[in-house]
């Protein structure tokens, strides 16, 4: 929406076709925008995207062949939006043709913008409006893309890393190299501006100032001052009158076609003689190109004049004749067509290089001669005249055109203002004069002899040409290095994930059981390192699981003893054959060295052996062995506590008592 109030704006102030178009395509993305918008508040996502994805693919190279150099910063909003949409809004099926068709659009994109022949609206606020625009939405897309990055795939991940540096590189030493560039043109083309501007300033300084010595020389000659001291009757006819009727006509000749007058005038305002002989009688004794130099007795140089009756332009220098005693006789009046200014400015076309040309304003900011071929006619104001005291004024004095709708101006205030103050800052940048929808850069010079000054102009866009050849070039060099980026990154990313790939899909034949699964290594970075530490993980597991089912299997043969150990035990009534028996059977099944079984006497003091395995246990019985309850022994111990005890080595142990007849016992 911003954007079409700028281009509303722009379109408005400059009446131009291009900023209009402008204005309607921003208008069609603000509603293809709105209209994905009410799309996705409504729950369709996918025509949104389509949407607002379509509109951005068709409008950036539109908008790059109406508007000079914003192919880059339009690009830059396209691509993180392209990514953005495509990743988020559309299904993964329409991915590949997404993609293929945003890269369509930026390269057409950047193409337009280095090579579209046409006419294109340059106007420096839109360029830095874009480029504001482009930055600050490419910033939000890049926080909205990168809100989304834990949940991209580590191939995404790193291509997206390895591009946003690449880019970020060669979009910062660009614009830099572009900057620093385009900052040494505008100050060349500064100097040669200003250069051409005092040039013709300087040029016309000098003719002023010649003309003036030329005619000082002539108005002592003896004939002006002789016929001038004559009365009347004395020089109608007279030899002398003819003589300086032929000065006249001569000094007109050599002044060239330029001049409109060449006389002689009394200090009453008279023309007594003129080279122009139907000027004979008039009084302009209330111009002032006569009454200054009879007031001060100096040359005189005139602002250009109108005529009332003529409506034509004049430009005087008037000398005043001098006796012998020094006393002013008279007036040599010279009046010049102020097309000459016309033709000696356009003499300069081009001195600050090509399409540049001067311009000549006079004091009031008036058009007095222009070097370019325009549509603007001579005599017209840059800006409007409030003050009507000033107007009434510059009208007495003949310094504005006798027009019948008044006073004419450019409205082109901004330029006036520029010239006044020149003196401050005589080179400006200037949009859209003389030509509509043109950028000129300006410099301004001051006449000395005269308060004119001279602004010589040249587009921007004819003196930065070769820049534009320098960007296409650097442009097309950060483009080619950003798709050898894309290609390497897409490389180096499929390159490393390939193993991490790998030991996901042996990790995953591991949790579906199948235990015999190896990672292959085929390097000795921290990737070969964790294929190396997953396979030892996955041996151990299998070593561990190996054991367990040992472990398992022992138990369940254990669990069967002890169940046959019971089934034996209950078949069995008399207890002088069941112990023996069981004892036997125990030390059996369970492969031990010596089982034997005691019972507590009736005092609860002793534990009395009632059944022993093998000769040791007959001869144990036969003595009657027995145990005290207590920590005398190991079976003592564990009658007195009733907590069972493990001793894994009973040469170690306090409790254990050896008995001889048991010496293998540990």
């Amino acid at each position: 929406m911003a954007s079409v109030l700028f281009f509303a704006y722009t379109a408005w102030q400059n009446s131009l076709r291009l900023a209009f178009a402008t204005l309607g395509l921003s208008g069609g993305m603000a509603v293809a925008s709105v209209t994905a918008l009410v799309l996705a508040r409504r729950g369709r996502l996918y025509p949104a995207g389509l949407v607002l994805f379509g509109g951005l693919a068709v409008s950036a190279p539109l908008l790059s062949a109406l508007i000079a150099d914003i192919g880059l910063p339009v690009a830059m909003i396209l691509s993180p939006a392209a990514v953005i949409i495509l990743e988020i809004i559309l299904p993964r099926r329409h991915l590949k043709w997404g993609v293929a068709v945003a890269i369509v659009s930026v390269v057409v994109t950047l193409t337009i913008n280095l090579f579209w022949p046409w006419q294109q609206l340059s106007v420096s606020r839109i360029q830095t409006f874009v480029w504001g625009m482009g930055i600050v939405l490419t910033v939000a897309q890049l926080y909205l893309l990168f809100r989304q990055f834990p949940y991209y795939s580590l191939q995404a991940k790193m291509v997206i890393a390895s591009i946003t540096v690449v880019l970020v590189s060669l979009a910062l030493l660009s614009q830099m190299y572009r900057i620093t560039t385009r900052r040494a043109f505008i100050q060349l083309a500064d100097k040669s501006l200003l250069e051409a501007a005092g040039r013709v300033a300087l040029n016309l300084d000098s003719f002023i100032n010649d003309t003036k010595r030329v005619l000082q020389s002539q108005a002592t000659i003896p004939d002006f001052v002789d016929y001038m001291q004559m009365s009347p009757d004395q020089r109608a006819g007279s030899i002398l009158e003819e003589e300086v009727q032929t000065l006249l006509q001569i000094f007109k000749h050599q002044a060239g076609t330029y001049i409109l007058a060449y006389g002689l005038v009394d200090p009453q305002g008279k023309v007594v003689l003129d080279a122009s002989p139907s000027l004979v009688g008039n009084n302009e004794g209330g111009r002032d190109y006569i009454q200054q130099p009879l007031a001060t007795g100096q040359t005189y140089v005139s602002p250009v004049e109108f005529s009332a009756q003529t409506g034509g332009a004049s430009w005087y220098f008037t000398v005043p004749i001098r006796n012998e005693s020094g006393e002013i006789v008279g007036v040599l009046r010279v009046e010049y067509a102020p097309t000459l200014l016309q033709q000696m400015v356009r003499r300069f076309n081009a001195l600050a290089g090509p399409e540049s040309f001067p311009i000549l304003f006079d004091e009031n900011h008036m058009y007095l001669a222009q070097g370019a071929i325009s549509e603007t006619p001579l005599y017209t104001l840059l800006a409007p005249i409030h003050d009507p005291n000033r107007l009434v004024t510059l009208r007495t004095a003949r310094r504005l055109p006798f027009l019948p709708g008044g006073q004419t101006s450019l409205n082109q205030t901004e330029l006036a203002a520029r010239l006044e103050n020149a003196q401050t800052e005589a080179t400006f940048t200037l949009e859209g004069f003389p030509t509509a929808g043109q950028t000129q850069q300006v410099a301004v010079a001051n006449l000395t002899a005269l308060p004119w000054q001279v602004a010589f102009f040249q587009p921007r866009d004819v003196f930065l040409a070769g820049i534009k050849v320098q960007e296409r070039v650097t442009l097309l060099v950060s483009t080619l290095l950003t798709g050898i980026a894309v290609a390497m990154a897409t490389g180096a990313a499929q390159y490393l994930i390939r193993p991490i790939a790998r030991l996901t899909a042996t990790a995953r034949r591991v949790a579906e059981g199948d235990l015999s699964a190896q990672a292959p290594v085929e390097t000795r970075d921290e990737i070969g390192q964790l294929g190396e530490t997953f396979n030892n993980m996955t041996a151990r597991l299998r070593q561990l699981i190996g054991s367990l089912e040992e472990q398992v299997q022992e138990r369940t043969q254990e669990l069967t003893y002890s169940i046959e150990v019971g089934q034996r035990a209950a078949s069995i009534r008399d207890l002088n054959v069941l112990l023996p028996a069981i004892t036997e059977m125990i030390r059996e099944r369970f492969n031990l060295y010596y089982v034997q079984v005691y019972f507590v006497d009736d005092l609860r003091q002793n534990l009395v052996l009632k059944a022993g395995t093998g000769s040791a246990g007959k001869a144990l019985l036969a003595r009657g062995f027995s145990l005290p309850i207590g920590p005398g022994s190991i079976g003592g111990q564990v009658a007195a506590t009733g907590k069972t005890i493990v001793v894994s080595d009973t040469t170690t142990s306090p409790l254990y008592k050896p008995i001889d007849l048991l010496p293998d016992t540990r």
